[in-house]
């Protein structure tokens, strides 16, 4: 199965997409910060991250900026509430822009989030 790293600061929906997605069969890192993704991702390949784009230090945009020239840059699913930055609708097209290959709305189910896992896993 695949490799998944999955960005989050909110703990509780981390642990519930790591459990999700390990349940499927993946191996599943979980981090809550930009920086500590970036430095993860400097170190270790993944086929898939999963990034929310409002995290408590670098938001998710600068992360996919970070990550933009990563040799192997593994397929991206960046999914948003907007929170203080405005409507979520405009948060995942800019992610879009910036390289995101599917985007999700918060709060999303589990099993349209799956979905859109194994969508993103099986497409070349």
């Amino acid at each position: 199965m695949a490799s998944i790293l999955v960005i989050d600061d909110e703990v509780a929906l981390l642990k519930g997409l790591e459990r999700a997605l390990k349940t499927r069969g993946h191996t599943v890192v979980t981090e809550t910060t930009g920086e500590r993704a970036i430095s993860n991702l400097s170190e270790n390949e993944y086929d898939l991250i999963v990034l929310d784009l409002i995290l408590p230090d670098l938001d998710g945009f600068e992360v996919l900026q970070r990550i933009e020239n990563f040799p192997n840059r593994p397929k991206i699913l960046v999914f948003s509430g907007g929170g203080p930055f405005g409507s979520p609708e405009v948060l995942l097209r800019a992610a879009r822009q910036l390289g995101a290959n599917a985007v999700l709305e918060k709060p999303v189910s589990l099993k349209d989030f799956l979905a859109q896992v194994d969508d993103l896993l099986t497409v070349s």
